[in-house]
C-alpha cells in the first residue's frame, strides 16, 4: 500500500494530465467546446497531438526527477514500455469513443496521438541532453 501511495505521489502530474485527456477524449461530442480559434479542418488533430505529447512529456519529466541518471533512449526497454502502453491506450480510447461518447473512431486521430507520443519523447530526450551539457 505504501509503495502505491509513493508511486502516485511521484507521478501525480502525469496522473492529472492522463485524467484530463481521458475526460476530454470520452466527453460526448455535443459537449465538446467549439471555439472560433480552432474552427478549421484538422484542428482536432492538433489537440490530439498536444494531449498525448503532454502525457508522455510529463511522464518522462517525472521519471527524470526521480532518477536523473536514467538514459532516455528509445532502445531502453524501460522507456519503451510506457510509450507502447500509451499508444495502445490511445487506440483503445479511439475504439470505445463511438459507444461511450457518441464520437467517431478516426484513424487520423490515432495517428495524431502516436505522433504526439513519439514527438514528446524525443523532444524531452533532446531537452535533457541540452540541459546536461
Amino acid at each position: 500500500m505504501q509503495s502505491i501511495i509513493s508511486l502516485i505521489n511521484q507521478f501525480k502530474l502525469t496522473i492529472l494530465v492522463c485524467t484530463v485527456v481521458i475526460f476530454l477524449s470520452l466527453l460526448p461530442s455535443s459537449e465538446v467546446p467549439n471555439h472560433n480559434i480552432w474552427n478549421f479542418t484538422g484542428s482536432d488533430k492538433i489537440v490530439h497531438f498536444l494531449m498525448y505529447f503532454a502525457i508522455i512529456f510529463t511522464l518522462f519529466f517525472e521519471k527524470y526527477l526521480r532518477n536523473k541518471q536514467h538514459q532516455f533512449s528509445i532502445k531502453n526497454r524501460v522507456n519503451l514500455i510506457p510509450i507502447i502502453a500509451l499508444i495502445v491506450a490511445s487506440g483503445i480510447i479511439e475504439l470505445i469513443q463511438p459507444s461511450l461518447a457518441n464520437r467517431s473512431c478516426e484513424l487520423f486521430d490515432f495517428i495524431a496521438n502516436v505522433l504526439g507520443v513519439v514527438a514528446g519523447f524525443y523532444l524531452f530526450s533532446l531537452a535533457i541532453k541540452i540541459l546536461k551539457h
